[in-house]
């Protein structure tokens, strides 16, 4: 007898020793096929939902673009900022209800670009010029990041999040640049920001923006190291914090920050290397030997941790 056919007999087994009928059974089997066409259709409605959102983008640019030197200042800001704001309140509609659609996520990302768009476009035909752009920005970003939070507080979806932490970094920029504060302070603060606002969404039901939230951070924050070190006798300590980044992201368990630090750590080594060793065969030598000597020290640490979780008390209950 082969493994189909004792399969078949265990099956029928367990029908006949648990009363099962076959009209049970059939529903059951039933139901998970049913399931499965909803998730295609699900992962279908949400393609199509892109496009959308892409050719209704791709034709208010055109038509923008076609028209705008014969509009004046009313109708540009109407044309921009009005489908923004139309776009927000189809999103929100859609997410009050009680059926989950895929189609708000695009519209919520349409409504964030038309509404900057046309806010940024209104603050330009208003002003007599002379003014400082970043103001704007400051006050345009705080005032969508407020109507964003306020929506997500109210609908609970994670694209209203997003760009809750989205415009609230800009808004924060903004301010910092205003204050004169010093680029490598405002890189490390709102690299660490967005790394731990990640860190923190990844056990809830909003974690799906977070593998963009460390890839984010983790090129910000290394980015800054080397803008720091570029250049000065502790230029060699970033491989230290790109290997650092490297540890990290193991805990976080996060494959985007994984593979930034890793391009990170390869780029670096390949620079130094064009700067200090190009014509020595020893160093390329060098460097073979201590990446087998890092695979050795991986692959007994591996060994270590299992031993020591293989040999650990059961604790007690």
């Amino acid at each position: 007898m082969n493994s189909k056919e004792q399969a078949i007999t265990e099956i029928v087994a367990l029908t006949e020793a648990h009363n099962i009928s076959l009209e049970e059974l059939t529903s059951v089997l039933g139901r998970r096929e049913i399931e499965a066409n909803k998730k295609d259709a699900f992962t279908l409605t949400r393609v199509f939902s892109y496009l959308g959102g892409i050719f209704v983008l791709a034709g208010l640019s055109a038509y923008i673009g076609l028209s705008w030197n014969q509009l004046n200042s009313a109708a540009r800001i109407i044309i921009t900022l009005g489908p923004g704001i139309i776009f927000l309140v189809l999103a929100v509609t859609m997410a009050l209800q009680p059926i989950r659609r895929s189609s708000v996520a695009i519209l919520v990302v349409l409504s964030a670009l038309l509404q900057t768009t046309g806010l940024f476009v209104a603050v330009y035909e208003f002003s007599t010029g002379g003014g400082d752009v970043r103001f704007a920005a400051l006050l345009i970003f705080a005032v969508l990041g407020a109507q964003y939070g306020i929506l997500f507080a109210k609908v609970k979806r994670t694209s209203f999040l997003f760009f809750t932490i989205y415009f609230a970094i800009g808004a924060f920029i903004n301010l910092c640049s205003l204050l004169h504060l010093p680029h490598n302070l405002i890189e490390f603060v709102c690299g660490v920001s967005v790394l731990a606002l990640s860190y923190g969404l990844q056990r809830t039901p909003y974690n799906s923006i977070c593998g963009f939230g460390y890839f984010v951070g983790s090129v910000v924050l290394l980015w800054m190291g080397f803008d720091i070190v570029w250049r000065s006798s502790l230029e060699i300590l970033y491989l230290a914090m790109a290997a650092f980044m490297l540890y990290v992201s193991t805990i976080v368990s996060s494959r985007s920050m994984l593979i930034t630090s890793a391009i990170a750590l390869f780029s670096y080594i390949s620079y130094f290397t064009s700067q200090h060793f190009m014509d020595s065969i020893g160093w390329p030598l060098c460097l073979i030997i201590l990446g087998g000597v890092f695979f050795g020290i991986g692959n007994l640490a591996l060994r270590l941790n299992k031993k020591l979780a293989s040999s650990s008390p059961v604790p007690i209950q």
